[in-house]
Protein backbone atom coordinates (compact mmCIF):
# COMPACT_ATOMS: atom_id res chain seq x y z
CA UNK A 1 0.00 0.00 0.00
CA UNK A 2 1.26 3.58 -0.59
CA UNK A 3 3.04 5.61 2.10
CA UNK A 4 0.70 7.97 3.89
CA UNK A 5 3.52 10.06 5.39
CA UNK A 6 4.25 11.63 1.99
CA UNK A 7 0.65 11.98 0.86
CA UNK A 8 0.42 8.98 -1.47
CA UNK A 9 -2.97 7.32 -1.71
CA UNK A 10 -4.94 4.87 -3.86
CA UNK A 11 -8.09 6.28 -5.43
CA UNK A 12 -10.56 3.83 -7.07
CA UNK A 13 -11.55 4.39 -10.68
CA UNK A 14 -15.04 5.76 -11.25
CA UNK A 15 -16.14 2.76 -13.34
CA UNK A 16 -16.60 0.63 -10.20
CA UNK A 17 -13.84 -1.82 -11.19
CA UNK A 18 -11.04 -3.04 -8.91
CA UNK A 19 -8.48 -0.71 -10.49
CA UNK A 20 -6.90 2.33 -8.87
CA UNK A 21 -4.83 5.40 -9.57
CA UNK A 22 -1.88 6.39 -7.41
CA UNK A 23 -2.19 10.05 -6.41
CA UNK A 24 0.17 12.16 -4.35
CA UNK A 25 1.07 15.76 -3.61
CA UNK A 26 4.67 16.91 -3.32
CA UNK A 27 5.58 19.25 -0.45
CA UNK A 28 4.71 22.82 -1.39
CA UNK A 29 2.47 21.82 -4.31
CA UNK A 30 -1.09 23.11 -4.45
CA UNK A 31 -2.37 20.36 -6.77
CA UNK A 32 -2.27 16.57 -6.75
CA UNK A 33 -0.04 14.62 -9.11
CA UNK A 34 -1.84 11.69 -10.76
CA UNK A 35 0.31 8.76 -11.88
CA UNK A 36 -0.96 7.56 -15.26
CA UNK A 37 -0.35 3.86 -14.58
CA UNK A 38 -3.40 1.91 -13.42
CA UNK A 39 -3.03 -0.45 -10.46
CA UNK A 40 -4.91 -3.54 -9.31
CA UNK A 41 -5.02 -4.64 -5.67
CA UNK A 42 -3.76 -8.12 -4.85
CA UNK A 43 -6.65 -10.45 -4.02
CA UNK A 44 -5.03 -11.70 -0.80
CA UNK A 45 -2.26 -9.30 0.21
CA UNK A 46 -3.58 -5.78 0.68
CA UNK A 47 -0.05 -4.34 0.65
CA UNK A 48 0.69 -5.55 -2.87
CA UNK A 49 -0.58 -4.19 -6.19
CA UNK A 50 -0.02 -5.06 -9.84
CA UNK A 51 0.72 -2.40 -12.45
CA UNK A 52 -1.73 -2.92 -15.34
CA UNK A 53 -0.29 -0.26 -17.66
CA UNK A 54 -0.98 3.34 -18.51
CA UNK A 55 -4.57 4.54 -18.42
CA UNK A 56 -4.29 5.84 -21.98
CA UNK A 57 -3.34 2.33 -23.16
CA UNK A 58 -6.94 1.23 -22.54
CA UNK A 59 -9.04 0.87 -25.71
CA UNK A 60 -12.83 0.90 -25.38
CA UNK A 61 -14.69 -0.79 -28.24
CA UNK A 62 -18.08 0.28 -29.58
CA UNK A 63 -19.63 -2.48 -27.45
CA UNK A 64 -18.17 -1.06 -24.25
CA UNK A 65 -15.62 -3.88 -23.94
CA UNK A 66 -12.32 -2.62 -22.53
CA UNK A 67 -9.03 -3.98 -23.84
CA UNK A 68 -5.41 -3.53 -22.86
CA UNK A 69 -3.59 -4.44 -26.08
CA UNK A 70 -0.03 -4.45 -24.73
CA UNK A 71 0.34 -8.26 -24.79
CA UNK A 72 -0.94 -8.39 -28.38
CA UNK A 73 1.41 -5.58 -29.43
CA UNK A 74 4.39 -7.27 -27.80
CA UNK A 75 3.62 -10.64 -29.43
CA UNK A 76 3.51 -9.23 -32.98
CA UNK A 77 6.58 -7.05 -32.28
CA UNK A 78 8.59 -10.27 -31.82
CA UNK A 79 8.66 -10.65 -35.62
CA UNK A 80 12.32 -10.08 -36.64
CA UNK A 81 11.43 -7.36 -39.15
CA UNK A 82 9.08 -5.42 -36.87
CA UNK A 83 10.24 -2.32 -34.99
CA UNK A 84 7.01 -1.45 -33.09
CA UNK A 85 3.30 -2.27 -33.04
CA UNK A 86 0.40 -0.04 -32.00
CA UNK A 87 -3.19 -1.24 -31.59
CA UNK A 88 -6.22 0.83 -32.62
CA UNK A 89 -9.96 0.36 -32.33
CA UNK A 90 -11.36 3.04 -30.03
CA UNK A 91 -15.12 3.15 -30.63
CA UNK A 92 -14.96 0.36 -33.22
CA UNK A 93 -16.27 -3.20 -33.16
CA UNK A 94 -12.81 -4.82 -33.17
CA UNK A 95 -9.09 -4.16 -32.86
CA UNK A 96 -6.48 -3.60 -35.55
CA UNK A 97 -2.71 -3.06 -35.52
CA UNK A 98 -0.34 -0.52 -37.06
CA UNK A 99 2.87 -2.44 -37.69
CA UNK A 100 6.06 -0.43 -38.15
CA UNK A 101 8.86 -2.32 -39.89
CA UNK A 102 12.54 -1.79 -39.21
CA UNK A 103 14.48 0.40 -41.62
CA UNK A 104 16.70 -2.60 -42.35
CA UNK A 105 13.81 -4.78 -43.55
CA UNK A 106 13.35 -5.43 -47.27
CA UNK A 107 9.54 -5.38 -47.37
CA UNK A 108 7.85 -2.92 -49.74
CA UNK A 109 4.77 -1.69 -47.86
CA UNK A 110 3.34 -0.14 -51.04
CA UNK A 111 3.42 -3.41 -52.99
CA UNK A 112 0.27 -5.55 -52.49
CA UNK A 113 2.10 -8.80 -53.32
CA UNK A 114 4.85 -7.99 -50.84
CA UNK A 115 2.27 -7.10 -48.18
CA UNK A 116 0.43 -10.40 -48.62
CA UNK A 117 3.65 -12.40 -48.13
CA UNK A 118 4.44 -10.23 -45.09
CA UNK A 119 1.01 -10.96 -43.58
CA UNK A 120 1.70 -14.68 -43.94
CA UNK A 121 5.04 -14.36 -42.15
CA UNK A 122 3.37 -12.43 -39.30
CA UNK A 123 0.49 -14.91 -38.92
CA UNK A 124 2.25 -17.08 -36.24
CA UNK A 125 3.02 -14.00 -34.13
CA UNK A 126 -0.55 -12.72 -34.52
CA UNK A 127 -1.89 -16.14 -33.56
CA UNK A 128 0.26 -16.05 -30.42
CA UNK A 129 -1.10 -12.63 -29.49
CA UNK A 130 -4.69 -13.77 -30.07
CA UNK A 131 -4.13 -16.78 -27.80
CA UNK A 132 -3.63 -14.38 -24.86
CA UNK A 133 -6.71 -12.29 -25.67
CA UNK A 134 -10.44 -12.64 -25.03
CA UNK A 135 -12.64 -13.14 -28.09
CA UNK A 136 -13.58 -9.45 -28.32
CA UNK A 137 -9.90 -8.44 -28.40
CA UNK A 138 -8.66 -10.77 -31.14
CA UNK A 139 -7.20 -9.24 -34.33
CA UNK A 140 -7.92 -10.45 -37.87
CA UNK A 141 -4.94 -10.59 -40.26
CA UNK A 142 -6.77 -8.21 -42.59
CA UNK A 143 -6.70 -5.55 -39.85
CA UNK A 144 -2.95 -4.92 -40.14
CA UNK A 145 -1.65 -1.57 -41.42
CA UNK A 146 2.02 -1.43 -42.42
CA UNK A 147 4.52 1.39 -42.37
CA UNK A 148 8.30 1.62 -42.08
CA UNK A 149 10.67 3.15 -39.57
CA UNK A 150 12.30 5.14 -42.40
CA UNK A 151 8.99 6.27 -43.91
CA UNK A 152 7.79 9.88 -43.73
CA UNK A 153 4.59 8.63 -42.06
CA UNK A 154 5.62 6.41 -39.18
CA UNK A 155 4.48 5.89 -35.60
CA UNK A 156 4.87 8.99 -33.44
CA UNK A 157 6.98 8.87 -30.28
CA UNK A 158 7.54 11.04 -27.24
CA UNK A 159 10.95 12.46 -26.30
CA UNK A 160 11.67 9.38 -24.21
CA UNK A 161 10.80 7.06 -27.11
CA UNK A 162 7.40 5.73 -26.03
CA UNK A 163 4.64 5.54 -28.63
CA UNK A 164 2.03 8.31 -28.64
CA UNK A 165 -1.15 6.37 -29.20
CA UNK A 166 -3.84 8.96 -30.01
CA UNK A 167 -1.60 11.13 -32.18
CA UNK A 168 -0.59 8.07 -34.19
CA UNK A 169 -4.24 7.12 -34.65
CA UNK A 170 -4.90 10.59 -36.05
CA UNK A 171 -1.93 10.33 -38.40
CA UNK A 172 -3.14 6.99 -39.80
CA UNK A 173 -6.85 7.84 -39.68
CA UNK A 174 -7.38 7.30 -43.42
CA UNK A 175 -5.70 3.88 -43.39
CA UNK A 176 -7.62 2.83 -40.28
CA UNK A 177 -10.97 3.68 -41.85
CA UNK A 178 -10.02 1.86 -45.06
CA UNK A 179 -8.95 -1.21 -43.05
CA UNK A 180 -12.35 -1.47 -41.35
CA UNK A 181 -14.21 -0.96 -44.63
CA UNK A 182 -12.08 -3.58 -46.39
CA UNK A 183 -12.47 -6.14 -43.59
CA UNK A 184 -16.24 -5.62 -43.51
CA UNK A 185 -16.70 -5.97 -47.23
CA UNK A 186 -14.70 -9.21 -47.48
CA UNK A 187 -17.57 -11.14 -45.89
CA UNK A 188 -20.45 -9.00 -47.16
CA UNK A 189 -23.31 -10.97 -48.72
CA UNK A 190 -25.92 -9.20 -50.87
CA UNK A 191 -29.56 -9.49 -49.86
CA UNK A 192 -32.24 -10.84 -52.22
CA UNK A 193 -34.69 -8.09 -53.22
CA UNK A 194 -38.00 -8.00 -51.28
CA UNK A 195 -39.85 -8.79 -54.51
CA UNK A 196 -38.20 -12.20 -54.81
CA UNK A 197 -40.33 -15.08 -53.53
CA UNK A 198 -42.75 -12.65 -51.83
CA UNK A 199 -40.04 -11.62 -49.36
CA UNK A 200 -39.38 -15.14 -48.08
CA UNK A 201 -35.86 -15.15 -49.55
CA UNK A 202 -35.04 -11.91 -47.71
CA UNK A 203 -36.40 -13.36 -44.45
CA UNK A 204 -34.21 -16.45 -44.90
CA UNK A 205 -31.16 -14.28 -45.60
CA UNK A 206 -31.76 -12.23 -42.44
CA UNK A 207 -32.13 -15.39 -40.38
CA UNK A 208 -28.76 -16.48 -41.77
CA UNK A 209 -27.14 -13.22 -40.66
CA UNK A 210 -28.63 -13.61 -37.18
CA UNK A 211 -27.49 -17.23 -36.99
CA UNK A 212 -23.91 -16.14 -37.66
CA UNK A 213 -23.87 -14.12 -34.42
CA UNK A 214 -26.39 -15.95 -32.22
CA UNK A 215 -27.81 -19.42 -32.94
CA UNK A 216 -30.56 -19.21 -30.30
CA UNK A 217 -31.90 -15.89 -31.61
CA UNK A 218 -32.07 -17.24 -35.17
CA UNK A 219 -33.95 -20.36 -34.05
CA UNK A 220 -36.59 -18.56 -31.99
CA UNK A 221 -40.08 -17.44 -33.01
CA UNK A 222 -40.20 -14.42 -35.31
CA UNK A 223 -41.57 -12.09 -32.62
CA UNK A 224 -39.20 -13.08 -29.77
CA UNK A 225 -36.72 -10.40 -28.70
CA UNK A 226 -33.09 -11.24 -29.56
CA UNK A 227 -31.86 -10.12 -26.16
CA UNK A 228 -34.24 -12.45 -24.34
CA UNK A 229 -32.38 -15.25 -26.16
CA UNK A 230 -28.97 -14.15 -24.94
CA UNK A 231 -27.79 -11.76 -27.66
CA UNK A 232 -25.31 -9.28 -26.20
CA UNK A 233 -24.15 -5.83 -27.31
CA UNK A 234 -21.09 -7.22 -29.12
CA UNK A 235 -23.27 -9.57 -31.18
CA UNK A 236 -25.73 -6.75 -31.87
CA UNK A 237 -22.90 -4.59 -33.20
CA UNK A 238 -21.67 -7.41 -35.45
CA UNK A 239 -25.18 -8.04 -36.75
CA UNK A 240 -25.67 -4.35 -37.52
CA UNK A 241 -22.40 -4.23 -39.49
CA UNK A 242 -23.31 -7.42 -41.38
CA UNK A 243 -26.71 -5.93 -42.33
CA UNK A 244 -25.08 -2.66 -43.39
CA UNK A 245 -22.42 -4.37 -45.51
CA UNK A 246 -25.03 -6.64 -47.11
CA UNK A 247 -27.04 -3.58 -48.14
CA UNK A 248 -23.93 -1.90 -49.55
CA UNK A 249 -23.25 -4.79 -51.95
CA UNK A 250 -26.90 -5.38 -52.90
CA UNK A 251 -27.66 -4.17 -56.42
CA UNK A 252 -30.94 -2.67 -57.58
CA UNK A 253 -31.73 -0.56 -54.50
CA UNK A 254 -33.27 2.94 -54.96
CA UNK A 255 -30.33 4.53 -53.10
CA UNK A 256 -27.06 3.44 -51.50
CA UNK A 257 -26.96 2.83 -47.76
CA UNK A 258 -24.13 4.79 -46.18
CA UNK A 259 -24.72 4.06 -42.48
CA UNK A 260 -27.16 2.56 -39.99
CA UNK A 261 -27.91 4.03 -36.56
CA UNK A 262 -25.88 2.47 -33.75
CA UNK A 263 -29.12 1.30 -32.09
CA UNK A 264 -30.59 -0.21 -35.29
CA UNK A 265 -30.63 -3.77 -33.89
CA UNK A 266 -31.91 -2.63 -30.50
CA UNK A 267 -34.81 -0.83 -32.19
CA UNK A 268 -35.56 -3.89 -34.36
CA UNK A 269 -34.77 -6.67 -31.91
CA UNK A 270 -36.72 -9.59 -33.35
CA UNK A 271 -36.64 -11.48 -36.64
CA UNK A 272 -39.95 -9.93 -37.76
CA UNK A 273 -38.98 -6.36 -36.79
CA UNK A 274 -35.55 -6.65 -38.41
CA UNK A 275 -37.03 -8.12 -41.60
CA UNK A 276 -39.54 -5.28 -41.86
CA UNK A 277 -36.88 -2.63 -41.21
CA UNK A 278 -34.47 -4.05 -43.81
CA UNK A 279 -37.32 -4.40 -46.30
CA UNK A 280 -38.22 -0.72 -45.83
CA UNK A 281 -34.56 0.26 -46.22
CA UNK A 282 -34.33 -1.66 -49.49
CA UNK A 283 -37.53 -0.06 -50.74
CA UNK A 284 -36.41 3.43 -49.70
CA UNK A 285 -39.23 3.71 -47.18
CA UNK A 286 -37.34 3.56 -43.86
CA UNK A 287 -37.93 6.54 -41.59
CA UNK A 288 -34.61 8.33 -40.93
CA UNK A 289 -36.14 11.53 -39.52
CA UNK A 290 -34.42 12.21 -36.20
CA UNK A 291 -37.48 13.84 -34.63
CA UNK A 292 -39.76 10.95 -35.56
CA UNK A 293 -37.18 8.43 -34.33
CA UNK A 294 -36.87 10.22 -31.00
CA UNK A 295 -40.66 10.14 -30.59
CA UNK A 296 -40.68 6.42 -31.29
CA UNK A 297 -37.78 5.86 -28.87
CA UNK A 298 -39.60 7.67 -26.05
CA UNK A 299 -42.77 5.71 -26.79
CA UNK A 300 -40.84 2.45 -26.64
CA UNK A 301 -39.34 3.46 -23.29
CA UNK A 302 -42.78 4.30 -21.91
CA UNK A 303 -44.09 0.94 -23.11
CA UNK A 304 -41.24 -0.84 -21.31
CA UNK A 305 -41.96 1.06 -18.10
CA UNK A 306 -45.61 0.08 -18.30
CA UNK A 307 -44.74 -3.53 -19.13
CA UNK A 308 -42.48 -3.99 -16.12
CA UNK A 309 -44.76 -1.94 -13.84
CA UNK A 310 -47.55 -4.40 -14.57
CA UNK A 311 -45.17 -7.31 -13.98
CA UNK A 312 -44.07 -5.90 -10.62
CA UNK A 313 -47.71 -5.33 -9.64
CA UNK A 314 -48.19 -9.06 -10.10
CA UNK A 315 -45.92 -9.61 -7.08
CA UNK A 316 -48.12 -7.48 -4.81
CA UNK A 317 -49.63 -10.49 -3.03
CA UNK A 318 -46.22 -12.08 -2.50
CA UNK A 319 -44.87 -8.81 -1.08
CA UNK A 320 -47.85 -8.49 1.29
CA UNK A 321 -47.31 -12.06 2.48
CA UNK A 322 -43.59 -11.34 3.06
CA UNK A 323 -44.45 -8.27 5.14
CA UNK A 324 -46.80 -10.32 7.32
CA UNK A 325 -44.12 -12.96 7.87
CA UNK A 326 -41.64 -10.22 8.78
CA UNK A 327 -44.08 -8.91 11.38
CA UNK A 328 -44.32 -12.38 12.89
CA UNK A 329 -40.53 -12.77 12.96
CA UNK A 330 -39.72 -9.41 14.49
CA UNK A 331 -42.86 -9.26 16.70
CA UNK A 332 -42.78 -6.13 18.86
CA UNK A 333 -39.67 -4.76 17.18
CA UNK A 334 -41.48 -4.44 13.87
CA UNK A 335 -42.41 -1.04 12.51
CA UNK A 336 -43.70 -0.05 9.11
CA UNK A 337 -40.36 1.34 7.91
CA UNK A 338 -39.18 -0.18 4.67
CA UNK A 339 -35.98 -2.23 4.40
CA UNK A 340 -34.28 -2.10 0.99
CA UNK A 341 -31.56 -4.27 -0.52
CA UNK A 342 -29.57 -2.52 -3.29
CA UNK A 343 -26.98 -4.06 -5.64
CA UNK A 344 -24.78 -2.18 -8.08
CA UNK A 345 -24.55 0.87 -5.83
CA UNK A 346 -21.02 1.76 -7.04
CA UNK A 347 -22.19 2.52 -10.57
CA UNK A 348 -23.51 5.90 -11.67
CA UNK A 349 -27.18 4.89 -11.47
CA UNK A 350 -26.52 2.94 -8.26
CA UNK A 351 -25.01 5.98 -6.52
CA UNK A 352 -28.04 8.13 -7.31
CA UNK A 353 -30.43 5.34 -6.27
CA UNK A 354 -28.61 4.99 -2.95
CA UNK A 355 -29.04 8.70 -2.23
CA UNK A 356 -32.69 8.70 -3.31
CA UNK A 357 -33.58 5.68 -1.17
CA UNK A 358 -31.61 6.86 1.88
CA UNK A 359 -33.49 10.19 1.83
CA UNK A 360 -36.86 8.44 1.62
CA UNK A 361 -38.61 8.95 4.97
CA UNK A 362 -40.43 5.63 4.61
CA UNK A 363 -37.14 3.70 4.48
CA UNK A 364 -35.54 2.77 7.79
CA UNK A 365 -32.70 0.56 6.53
CA UNK A 366 -30.74 0.24 3.29
CA UNK A 367 -28.36 -2.66 2.67
CA UNK A 368 -25.88 -2.21 -0.21
CA UNK A 369 -24.15 -5.35 -1.49
CA UNK A 370 -20.75 -4.49 -2.99
CA UNK A 371 -18.05 -6.74 -4.37
CA UNK A 372 -15.32 -7.32 -1.77
CA UNK A 373 -11.95 -5.72 -2.60
CA UNK A 374 -8.97 -6.69 -0.49
CA UNK A 375 -7.63 -3.88 1.68
CA UNK A 376 -10.42 -1.45 0.78
CA UNK A 377 -13.13 -0.14 3.11
CA UNK A 378 -16.30 -0.64 1.05
CA UNK A 379 -18.20 2.10 2.88
CA UNK A 380 -15.48 4.70 2.28
CA UNK A 381 -15.20 3.55 -1.33
CA UNK A 382 -18.95 4.04 -1.76
CA UNK A 383 -18.74 7.55 -0.30
CA UNK A 384 -15.78 8.40 -2.55
CA UNK A 385 -17.60 7.25 -5.70
CA UNK A 386 -20.68 9.26 -4.77
CA UNK A 387 -18.63 12.36 -4.06
CA UNK A 388 -17.02 12.11 -7.52
CA UNK A 389 -20.50 12.16 -9.02
CA UNK A 390 -21.46 15.25 -7.01
CA UNK A 391 -23.82 13.38 -4.67
CA UNK A 392 -23.97 14.65 -1.10
CA UNK A 393 -25.68 12.68 1.68
CA UNK A 394 -26.13 13.91 5.25
CA UNK A 395 -24.73 11.89 8.15
CA UNK A 396 -28.33 11.37 9.32
CA UNK A 397 -29.15 9.57 6.10
CA UNK A 398 -25.91 7.56 6.16
CA UNK A 399 -27.01 6.03 9.47
CA UNK A 400 -29.63 4.09 7.50
CA UNK A 401 -27.05 2.72 5.07
CA UNK A 402 -25.03 -0.44 5.67
CA UNK A 403 -22.53 -1.26 2.92
CA UNK A 404 -21.66 -4.97 2.95
CA UNK A 405 -18.87 -6.91 1.27
CA UNK A 406 -20.49 -9.72 -0.69
CA UNK A 407 -19.60 -12.64 -2.93
CA UNK A 408 -22.65 -13.51 -5.08
CA UNK A 409 -21.29 -16.97 -5.93
CA UNK A 410 -21.71 -18.12 -2.31
CA UNK A 411 -25.00 -19.36 -0.87
CA UNK A 412 -24.88 -16.81 1.93
CA UNK A 413 -23.59 -14.12 -0.47
CA UNK A 414 -20.36 -14.13 1.53
CA UNK A 415 -22.08 -12.31 4.41
CA UNK A 416 -21.85 -15.02 7.03
CA UNK A 417 -24.82 -16.78 8.63
CA UNK A 418 -25.79 -14.05 11.10
CA UNK A 419 -25.69 -11.12 8.69
CA UNK A 420 -27.29 -13.17 5.89
CA UNK A 421 -30.26 -14.06 8.10
CA UNK A 422 -30.57 -10.42 9.16
CA UNK A 423 -30.69 -9.25 5.55
CA UNK A 424 -33.02 -12.05 4.50
CA UNK A 425 -35.53 -11.23 7.23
Amino acid sequence: MPRTDIGLRFVPMEDGSSTYRLIGRAPGWSDDFVVQDLLEAHSQNAKHVKILGRSDDLIVLATGEKIRPITMEQAVAEHPDVKDVLAFGEGQASLGLIVELKASSSWDVKNPDSIEILRTSIDPFLEKGNSFTDHHGKVNREMLIFTRQDDDRRLLRSDKGSLIRKASWALFDKEIKEAYEHADMLNATPFPLPSIDNGKALLTAIRGQIKNVNQAAASSADDIDFFENGMDSLQATRLRRAILNGLKVTKGLPYSTIELDSDFIFENSSILKLHNAVKKLMEGDYDTNDKTKETKRLKAMEELVEKYREELMGYADIAAEAREKRKMLLEDEYDDGKVVLLTGSTGSLGCFLLARIARDLSVKKLYCLNRAISGVDVRERQKSLMKKRGIELDDEHWTKVEVLESEPSKLDLGLGEVKYNEVRC
